[in-house]
C-alpha cells in the first residue's frame, strides 16, 4: 500500500534524464510572457508600485479557486473599485473603501467565498497595511523576528497565521498544501522571470513550495514524480505530498525548485484544454 504518510520527503528518488529533460523543456516553453495573459497573476502585472501589485496579487491568489476565466472576472470586480494608479490599491484597502462591497451577510460573492468573509479578510489585509506601509514590508519584519528563533521558519506558516479564522479562503488544517499563498510567494519571490516578481528576494527560493492542484498532481503522476493510493486514486494535496514533489523538483533545480510548477501546471492545462 502506497500512502502519503510512508513516502520520505527525504528520500532522493531516482529521476532518469529522459523525464529531467522533459520537465526542463516544459518549463522553458511555460514560462513566458504569454502565461500571464489568462492567468491571475496578471493582476499583479497591473499596478506600478510594488505595494499595490503586492495587495493585487494576495487578493488575486486567494480568489484562485475554479475556472481561471472565473477567477479573473471576480477578481477584476474588486480592482474595477478603484483605479490603477500610484497608491490607489493602497489607499482603497487602507481606508476600508471595500466595506460597501462586501455586506456582513452569507450571501456569495464567488462560489464557497461569502460576502462576510471576503469582509473579514479585507478587514485583516486593512489591519496589516495600518502597521507597516506595505504588506511586503510586514511580511518581512515577521520572518526577520520569527528567524531569531527558529531559522527554519516557512513565510507560508507565517502568511497563514496572520489569517486566523478565515476558512476557506485561507486554509485552516496544519496538513493543507496551501496551494494559493504557496502560489502566491511564487509570484513575489522568484525573480528574473517573466511572469513572477522577485519583489520579496528576501526570503530564499529554494525554500518555496510547489503550489499544488489537480493539473499540477495528476502530470506529476503520470510523470512517475508522485505515486498513486493503493486504489489507483491521485494523492491528495497535503502538505507532505508538497514537500514530496517540491523536493523531486530540486533534484532538477536545487535553488529554484518552483520553475516545475510551470511545467507541471502549464502542461496539465493544456491537456484538460484537450479533452
Amino acid at each position: 500500500m502506497v500512502a502519503v504518510e510512508e513516502l520520505s520527503v527525504k528520500k532522493k528518488v531516482k529521476m532518469n534524464t529522459e523525464i529531467k529533460n522533459k520537465i526542463i523543456e516544459l518549463a522553458k516553453k511555460y514560462e513566458n510572457d504569454d502565461f500571464v495573459i489568462k492567468d491571475p497573476v496578471s493582476f499583479l502585472h497591473q499596478y506600478n508600485t510594488q505595494a499595490d501589485a503586492e495587495i493585487a496579487a494576495f487578493i488575486a491568489a486567494s480568489l484562485s479557486y475554479g475556472r481561471r476565466d472565473q477567477i479573473l472576472k471576480h477578481a477584476k470586480l474588486i480592482f474595477d473599485q478603484c483605479g490603477t494608479n500610484k497608491g490607489e490599491l493602497t489607499k482603497w484597502v487602507r481606508e476600508g473603501k471595500f466595506l460597501p462591497l462586501f455586506p456582513d451577510n452569507s450571501k456569495s460573492f464567488y462560489r464557497i467565498f461569502t460576502n462576510s468573509q471576503m469582509r473579514k479578510f479585507f478587514l485583516r489585509l486593512q489591519l496589516i497595511l495600518n502597521k507597516e506601509e506595505s504588506m511586503g514590508e510586514y511580511f518581512k519584519k515577521l520572518y526577520h523576528e520569527n528567524q531569531k528563533q527558529d531559522k527554519n521558519v516557512e513565510l507560508f506558516k507565517l502568511v497563514k497565521n496572520e489569517f486566523p479564522e478565515m476558512a476557506p479562503l485561507i486554509p485552516k488544517t496544519d496538513d493543507s498544501a496551501c496551494k494559493r499563498i504557496n502560489m502566491f510567494l511564487r509570484w513575489m519571490v522568484r525573480e528574473n522571470s517573466p511572469v513572477d516578481s522577485g519583489y520579496w528576494n528576501w526570503y530564499p527560493k529554494e525554500r518555496l513550495l510547489m503550489p499544488m492542484d489537480v493539473h499540477v498532481i495528476r502530470e506529476a503522476t503520470k510523470l512517475g514524480l508522485l505515486p498513486k493510493t493503493s486504489s489507483g486514486k491521485l494523492l491528495g494535496a497535503t502538505l507532505k505530498t508538497c514537500r514530496i514533489l517540491t523536493e523531486q523538483m530540486k533534484l532538477i533545480w536545487p535553488e529554484d525548485p518552483l520553475k516545475g510548477d510551470f511545467a507541471l501546471f502549464g502542461l496539465g492545462v493544456d491537456e484538460a484544454n484537450k479533452i
